[in-house]
């Protein structure tokens, strides 16, 4: 089947670098269930940049000191992917 212009527009939204890169629409539907931002302390990495390095560790299957220097250090997205886990062991 050939590309058509709504096909076209709809994947335009998707960012140049990676194909595993979160489009708009889907980060609009993951948003509201990422934690909320603390009022205090350092500014937070972009959870989109995050949430697109998860994404290309789990595409690549690569280890976490092979994360491309494009994504936010792979200590702040282990951090983050880890962080759950260890609010579950704590409750």
């Amino acid at each position: 089947m050939p590309w058509n212009e709504t096909d076209r527009k709809k994947y335009a939204v998707i960012r140049e670098r990676y194909a595993s890169d979160v489009s708009d629409a889907e980060f609009a539907l993951i948003a509201p269930l990422l934690p909320a931002r603390k009022p205090r302390g350092r500014i937070p990495t972009d959870p989109r940049a995050i949430l697109n390095a998860l994404f290309y560790l789990v595409r690549a299957g690569c280890p976490w000191r092979y994360l491309p220097k494009d994504f936010p250090p792979f200590t702040t997205v282990q951090n983050r992917y880890y962080y759950p886990l260890s609010l579950k062991r704590e409750s």
